[in-house]
């Protein structure tokens, strides 16, 4: 039996150590079932399996050629491999040194030749086993190339374990994050109320300022991630259903508002200020433009062109326009400075039958 670098380690820390990566009786994952594969490819064995030892069982992440997910401690040779040192080759178990060894490989079906490779954090501290069994002795064991590979394999298991926790750890701090944003924004929506009674004259800039808030608050709850981290919202994250979210308070009944076209991704970056661009118009259409009208409708275009989104938003039915406005409110600034920072661009064509507006933005900004 060739075995490298044995280590003795405080059993308490390491149990503690493995708990704390939360991987244990978590689902299958394309990454440790490739790494299963190659190993078991690379070194032309029928099993592979990446094996984590817990205080009572060895639990199993991957495997190829194996169906059992987990068999008690005593009954592991990962488990006794693991003691033994960080590589351990043995190339037939009958005549394995360690008497636990040998004694696993007696019966029907178990398993005659056994490579395994250490899976351990960067302070030595083992998890479990990268291994490759097969059901005749190798007298040849491994050749250089595959110890190194499994080795290598065996690395790249200890780091996806550590992505996966670093990856929760995100997400935690994000949910939190994320409460304490909408707690601000609902705190400070109650201020801007609180500060304004008894100052009717300002109702229709507490009106304008709670509706940007309501605004960024609706774009950080859009593009939250999805609780198992596979990305934001999905499907749900898309131009077409942002300006949805955005718009619904504003289309009271469905046929007033129409929305086609190509539909792109939006990142959480493209999310804040094209939420606050939607809302900008939205209000002014409910004050100025077609939605202040009961038979108005508003059209919203995108189409593609090129490497460019082009969304057109186009209102009918309200009330005519009798000339541009003779300058730029807060508003069209806040929208105009919105667009440029996805390097974007607003046009306004204030048609006597309603306003058009046309806004590009590069596609690449609005996914990153």
């Amino acid at each position: 039996m060739t075995k490298t670098n044995p280590q003795h380690w405080d059993e308490t820390e390491r149990l503690r150590t493995l708990e704390g990566f939360g991987i244990l009786d978590t689902p299958d994952e394309d990454d440790f079932e490739g790494i299963v594969r190659m190993a078991s490819i690379v070194c032309r064995a029928p099993i592979a399996a990446v094996n984590l030892v817990d205080a009572s069982r060895h639990w199993t992440k991957a495997a190829s050629g194996l169906t059992a997910r987990e068999m008690p401690r005593e009954a592991s040779l990962c488990a006794a491999a693991m003691e033994e040192g960080e590589l351990v080759v043995v190339p037939d178990l009958h005549d394995a040194a360690q008497p636990r060894m040998k004694a696993l490989s007696n019966g029907a079906g178990r398993p005659r030749f056994y490579a395994g490779a250490r899976i351990e954090t960067a302070g030595g501290l083992p998890l479990g086993m990268l291994c490759v069994l097969d059901h005749a002795p190798r007298p040849e064991g491994l050749s250089d190339e595959q110890r190194e590979v499994l080795r290598v394999l065996a690395r790249q298991a200890m780091t996806l374990i550590e992505l996966r926790r670093a990856r929760a750890n995100s997400e935690v701090l994000g949910r939190e994050l994320r409460h304490r944003i909408k707690n601000i924004f609902a705190v400070v929506g109650g201020l801007v109320s609180a500060s304004s009674r008894g100052f009717p004259e300002a109702a229709d800039f507490v009106s304008s300022l709670q509706g940007r808030l309501n605004a960024l608050a609706k774009a950080q709850d859009f593009v939250r991630p999805n609780e198992d981290g596979s990305g934001y919202l999905g499907r749900s994250a898309t131009l077409h259903s942002l300006v949805r979210t955005v718009l619904a308070p504003y289309a009271d009944r469905d046929q007033r508002l129409a929305i086609a076209g190509d539909d792109v991704e939006v990142g959480p970056g493209a999310a804040t200020p094209l939420s606050l661009i939607v809302h900008e118009q939205a209000t002014n259409a409910m004050k100025y433009g077609s939605l202040a009208a009961e038979d108005g409708h508003l059209d919203i275009l995108t189409r593609l062109e090129g490497g460019t989104l082009v969304l057109t938003w186009t209102e009918q039915g309200g009330p005519r326009i009798e000339a541009p406005p003779q300058r730029q409110g807060f508003g069209s600034r806040l929208a105009a400075r919105s667009a440029a920072q996805l390097d974007g661009e607003v046009r306004y064509d204030w048609a006597e039958e309603g306003l058009r507006l046309e806004l590009e933005i590069p596609v690449h900004r609005l996914a990153n």
